[in-house]
């Protein structure tokens, strides 16, 4: 028997929803202004969404908005195993307001 990961993995795929809203402008625009990504780290490594090696890829980058970045495009490649513990993240660590 053969296995289509797509297929297999269609249930963690972050949903059209989901994508807009983390791409949206105002949120980015406030994610970018805002957060600083080293709050969230540790939690989102405990909830097994970044790896050590992700966390350290956010902490090489120079500025606090490269920070920022980088740690999205990794959350994008998480998909709904992401996007879930980052909301649930921003309210725990007093961002509230980012999350919604």
């Amino acid at each position: 028997q053969t296995s289509n990961f797509a297929e297999d993995n269609k249930d963690i795929k972050m949903d059209t929803a989901e994508r807009k809203r983390l791409r949206s402008n105002y949120m980015y625009t406030e994610l970018l202004a805002r957060l600083n990504p080293l709050d969230i780290t540790d939690f989102l490594r405990r909830k097994q969404v970044l790896t050590t090696k992700d966390i350290e890829s956010v902490q090489a980058a120079h500025t606090q908005a490269q920070k920022v970045i980088r740690l999205i495009a990794i959350l994008r490649c998480k998909g709904k195993n992401g996007f879930t513990p980052f909301l649930e993240a921003l309210k725990i660590y007093g961002y509230e307001e980012l999350a919604d």
